[in-house]
C-alpha cells in the first residue's frame, strides 16, 4: 500500500528544526511505495535547502503540502489553524508537550487525527531507536550552561594575570538527568566548579561517581526545598540561574530567596518561586532577562 509522507515548515516563533533531514528522506524514499513531499523552506532554519530534498514533491503552503498525506511530521506541535487543515484519519508525528497544547489536542481528537507524541514515548532499550528527548535534552543542558556564562557578571574560568588571579566561579547544577549532567560537563570545559543537586534516585549515584572522580566539588540528595533554602539563597549573590531553552522554568528557587539578596545580586538573575503567591515578582525577572538578551 502506497505511503505519503507530507513535511510541512515549522510555523512556531523561534524553531529552527526540521522534522526530517535529508539523509532521513533519501532512505525514506528508497523504499518502495514511500513519496514524500515537503513545504518549500521547511529546511531553511535548520540549513538545509528545498534542492538537498532529493526525489521529493514542493509545495508552497501548508495545505498543499498536507492534503491527501497519510503521515506528517512535525517537530512542534501544530497550530489550530495548520490542524483544521489535517484530513480525519491523518497521522502525525510530533513533539507534544501535551500539557502546554491542550487545545491543540482536543482539535485533534475531535479532528480524528492519530497523533504519535515522540515525546511520550518511553525511553527503554526497545524504544532507544525513536528516544527524542535525550538528544534534544543534551543540546538544553549544554545552552544552559553557556547562558549561564553569557549572563553571569564574573568569568567562568580562573584566570591569572599580570594584575592578579581571578578565582573560577561556582557553577550549580540542580538535577542530574541527561540536560543536568550536559551542563555539569559543558560548565566544567568553560572552567568553572561545578556542585550539583540530584533529585531522583537514579541520578544520586552518578552524582557519586562525578564527586569520587573529581569531575564536581560538591553533591546533595534530598529534599529540594531543603536544598534551596539551606544552599541557594547563599549563591544568589554572585550567579546567576540560566533556565534550559524551550522547557518550563522548574518550581525550585523561592523568591525570599531573593529578598534576602545583597545589591550586589546580578541584574540578569531569573528564577521562579515554589510559592504560587510570589510567581508575579518571578515573572518578572524572567521578563528582564529576556529585555535585557533582546536588547
Amino acid at each position: 500500500m502506497p505511503l505519503t509522507i507530507a513535511l510541512p515548515r515549522e510555523c512556531r516563533g523561534g524553531e529552527r528544526r526540521v522534522g526530517l533531514v535529508p539523509a532521513a528522506v533519501a532512505r525514506l524514499i528508497a523504499r518502495d511505495g514511500v513519496s514524500l513531499r515537503i513545504e518549500s523552506g521547511c529546511g531553511r532554519a535548520a540549513g538545509f535547502h528545498d534542492e538537498d530534498y532529493a526525489g521529493v514533491e514542493v509545495f508552497d503552503d501548508f495545505d498543499g503540502v498536507v492534503a491527501g498525506a497519510d503521515l506528517v511530521v512535525k517537530v512542534r506541535m501544530p497550530t489550530l489553524e495548520e490542524i483544521g487543515a489535517l484530513a480525519p484519519g491523518t497521522v502525525l508525528v510530533t513533539l507534544t508537550r501535551t500539557f502546554a497544547h491542550v487545545a491543540e489536542i482536543e482539535a485533534l481528537a475531535r479532528g480524528k487525527i492519530t497523533t504519535i507524541a515522540m515525546d511520550l514515548v518511553p525511553r527503554t532499550a526497545r524504544a532507544r531507536s525513536m528516544d527524542a528527548l535525550s538528544s534534544q535534552a543534551t543540546v538544553a543542558g549544554y545552552k544552559a550552561a553557556l547562558l549561564a556564562a553569557e549572563l553571569s557578571p564574573r568569568l567562568f574560568p580562573m584566570m591569572t594575570t599580570a594584575a592578579g588571579t581571578i578565582r573560577p566561579s561556582r557553577v550549580v547544577v540542580i538535577g542530574a538527568g541527561v540536560a543536568g549532567l550536559q551542563a555539569i560537563a559543558t560548565a566544567r570545559r568553560l572552567g568553572a566548579e561545578v556542585e550539583a543537586a540530584a533529585l531522583l534516585g537514579v541520578s544520586r549515584s552518578t552524582l557519586r561517581n562525578l564527586r569520587r572522580a573529581g569531575r564536581i566539588t560538591r553533591t546533595y540528595v534530598g529534599s529540594m526545598v531543603r536544598y534551596t533554602d539551606e544552599h541557594i539563597t547563599d549563591y544568589l549573590n554572585d550567579n546567576t540561574i540560566a533556565p534550559c531553552p524551550d522547557r518550563a522554568r522548574p518550581a525550585t528557587v523561592a523568591a525570599r530567596s531573593f529578598s534576602t539578596s545583597g545589591p550586589t545580586r546580578p541584574s540578569g538573575v531569573s528564577a521562579t518561586s515554589i510559592d504560587d503567591r510570589d510567581r508575579p515578582d518571578a515573572k518578572a525577572l524572567v521578563h528582564e532577562i529576556s529585555r535585557r538578551r533582546s536588547g
